[in-house]
């Protein structure tokens, strides 16, 4: 009963406090998915872990225009002619990128005019390269749901039916 008495006269006391709630977590990414019995067995950490450390690596050799081809482990050159949506990125979050090495010695087309460096948005800056990963299951509908809905629509019906009749 006194955990009861406390616990009322606390949230009564801050009833009137004003809570701002922080649209959302800068330190967490989260993967949203539909729920899968083989998430169970998968790490949503060590796919984040893998995927940011393959990222930084990518961004650390593209500083110095140190690309790969190896079907292993494949560092690509950034091309700007591939399709994207980062029209509206602030300038200063953009990592310079030398064009390939090998490139500029055979005398290859570059992905920049002339061989000089190109911007590409720094995923670092950003804020995703240090943020944990986390999945988000989203439960399929079943039969249970199905049968739920259909037991609120026959009771709803039938409230709408009693208070016509009143």
């Amino acid at each position: 009963m006194a955990w009861c008495k406390k616990n009322i006269n606390e949230r009564w006391d801050k009833r009137f406090t004003t809570h701002i709630k922080e649209e959302h977590d800068d330190g967490v990414l989260v993967l949203k998915t539909r729920f899968n019995q083989v998430w169970n067995w998968f790490s949503a950490t060590e796919l984040g872990n893998t995927v940011t450390e393959y990222w930084q690596q990518w961004y650390e050799r593209a500083a110095e225009g140190n690309y790969s081809n190896d079907p292993s482990r494949p560092y690509p050159e950034y091309r700007d002619e591939e399709p994207h949506d980062l029209k509206d990125v602030a300038a200063d979050l953009f990592a310079r990128v030398k064009p390939s090495t090998a490139r500029l010695r055979s005398g290859g087309n570059d992905p920049s005019p002339e061989g000089k460096d190109v911007f590409v948005p720094d995923l670092g800056k950003i804020g995703i390269l240090g943020r944990r990963w986390i999945v988000s299951r989203k439960r399929t509908t079943n039969l249970f749901d199905l049968a739920n809905a259909w037991k609120k629509a026959v009771f709803q019906q039938l409230n709408e039916d009693i208070a016509d009749n009143k």
